[in-house]
């Protein structure tokens, strides 16, 4: 089954006011593993589990079409060619993947028709997408990270609507091919414990090593990005030594992607 909402929620019971566990976002195949009235556990591709809304869940169907995938955090798709005639048809987070229909020459090829996964078709800007997958470059994902800044601070969350200290170092990572867990202290288990710390390395911190509750990114000159809700709630930048992950989190250790 294939999520068809822009993110969906999973949360830890069949009930949209218990904790959010995690989110999939549109386009995701998930596996369904029970049924309880209007929600379905699902396992995702990071073996994460959760119940979402079953309304949120589609067949999957295959498609030799072109595909394009989106490239900017919220991304409107239209019911024609055009941005001012209707209200967008359906907002999406970054990296999701459509089918293209066809591309208009008009306009320097402005735009682009979409098949949304209720068999609608939509129209898309080329200024919001990118036609490649390859996988970023360090720089390139610390490009990509400087772009989710701003974003607010959300419990479960793994979209550019929303992410969790977990959630924004696995997206960025899986930009770069790698494959993490969902939560920190999964993802410190495939790190390399290291004295002197580098761009692109990791600095997980709780109240001892075996209770690993955030994660951030270090950049270069002492300088790190993570999604927080200290000093403020959202994707920031902050000093290695910010004292309010200091005040919150007795124990930090620097850590390698193995």
């Amino acid at each position: 089954m294939l999520i068809k909402t822009p993110v969906a929620n999973m949360y830890a019971k069949a009930d949209d006011n218990s904790p959010v566990v995690s989110q999939v976002i549109y386009g995701h195949q998930v596996e369904i593993l029970d049924e309880d009235k209007n929600y379905t556990y699902i396992k995702s591709t990071d073996d994460y589990k959760g119940w979402v809304n079953s309304s949120c869940l589609t067949p999957q169907k295959k498609s030799n079409s072109k595909k394009i995938r989106t490239a900017h955090n919220i991304v409107h798709l239209y019911h024609t060619p055009h941005v001012t005639k209707q209200k967008p048809l359906l907002s999406l987070p970054y990296g999701v993947e459509l089918n293209v229909i066809q591309e208009l020459p008009e306009e320097k090829d402005r735009w682009i028709e979409v098949e949304l996964l209720n068999h609608e078709r939509g129209w898309i800007q080329r200024g919001n997408i990118t036609c490649s997958n390859a996988k970023l470059d360090l720089d390139q994902m610390f490009n990509l990270g400087r772009q989710f800044l701003g974003l607010p601070y959300t419990w479960g969350g793994t979209s550019s609507f929303g992410f969790d200290c977990s959630g924004f170092i696995q997206t960025l990572f899986r930009e770069k091919s790698i494959e993490l867990p969902r939560d920190a202290h999964q993802q410190i288990e495939c790190c390399e414990p290291i004295k002197i710390i580098s761009s692109g390395d990791l600095i997980f911190y709780g109240s001892g090593p075996s209770k690993i509750q955030h994660v951030s990114l270090y950049l270069a000159n002492d300088q790190i990005i993570h999604a927080s809700v200290i000093p403020i709630p959202l994707v920031q930048i902050s000093p290695i030594d910010e004292p309010t992950l200091k005040e919150r989190f007795p124990f930090s250790t620097f850590r390698r992607i193995s």
